[in-house]
């Protein structure tokens, strides 16, 4: 999967012509099933020279990608791709950094992703996270703190209705903020 190739896609995408951005539209639906694809995603939205309306436009397509495909459901299935577990690990090992050099507007839609991802991943299949997490937290820069507190709020939104699972929040209040 090449960088340059997504890049101009989704430059397409934002093209007025009509004809040009429904050429990069079909695409991209073509790529979007290729291993690697959500790497190099990543990579596109939180690299510091691109245009930020192009970054945007990746972000938008990631989390719908992430929305539609993470949970492999069987109708899900039918209409999209599912997502690789090399493409799943790789989206879990960097989509806090991606958050962290994410303008605003990005981040919003990176956070949306973490909270699926957690929905579904979390605790069994990313055990990490907490770490992760805690790390950020525990940061002397103010952007890492804010993305730990942004990831934060996506695991609280997870359980804060679960009478069940509500063990998983005590354990992790306990572990990032030990009294």
């Amino acid at each position: 999967m090449d960088l340059q190739t997504l890049v101009g896609l989704f430059d397409s995408t934002l093209h007025p012509d009509p004809a040009v951005r429904k050429t990069a539209e079909q695409q991209l639906e073509q790529l979007q099933g290729h291993e690697g694809f959500l790497g190099v995603l990543l990579q596109m939205i939180s690299a510091a020279d691109l245009p930020l309306g192009t970054k945007q436009a990746a972000s938008i397509y990631f989390k719908n990608r992430v929305r539609r495909s993470w949970l492999s459901s069987q109708r899900a299935l039918e209409q999209h791709p599912p997502i690789s577990e090399n493409d799943r690990t790789a989206t879990k090992e960097n989509i806090l950094a991606a958050i962290y050099a994410s303008s605003q507007a990005i981040k919003l839609q990176l956070t949306e992703c973490l909270g699926i991802i957690l929905k579904h991943d979390f605790p069994e299949k990313w055990p990490q996270f907490t770490v992760h997490l805690k790390e950020l937290l525990h940061a002397q820069d103010a952007q890492r703190v804010y993305t730990g507190l942004l990831a934060l709020l996506e695991l609280i939104k997870r359980y804060r209705y679960s009478a069940t699972n509500r063990d998983v929040l005590n354990e992790i209040a306990k572990e990032l903020f030990p009294q």
